[in-house]
Formats: C-alpha cells, sequence, structure tokens
C-alpha cells in the first residue's frame, strides 16, 4: 500500500494524526518514533495513579 493512500484513509477516521514514517531497511524514522515512545510512556507515568505502579503488595494487620 502507497503511504499517500494510507494518510488519506487515516485522515478520514483521525482528523489530525500524527504519522511517523519510519523505514526497517533505512532506520530513516526511528529516533522520531523512539521519541514518541518516551512520551507516550513518560504522560502514562504521568496518568497513572500512586497507588497503581507499586508492583509490592501492602499487607495490613
Amino acid at each position: 500500500m502507497r503511504l499517500e493512500v494510507l494518510m488519506e484513509n487515516i485522515a478520514k477516521v483521525m482528523p489530525d494524526p500524527r504519522v511517523i514514517p519510519v523505514s526497517v531497511v533505512t532506520g530513516e524514522g526511528m529516533p522520531q518514533w523512539l521519541d514518541w515512545l518516551e512520551e507516550r510512556s513518560q504522560a502514562r507515568a504521568v496518568l497513572t495513579p500512586e497507588h497503581a505502579r507499586h508492583q509490592h503488595h501492602h499487607h495490613h494487620a
């Protein structure tokens, strides 16, 4: 599928998509994609309640 066709189809269902073209051959776009992943990870950490981030369990007597 051509990138232009894909973009047109995405625009039909998502008014302002953020698109990061990535090439597995040249690596082009990888830094931008990794930055996006990091941003999402940080945003999720901020939005997740503190008690939900703890992996250990508290035992109360």
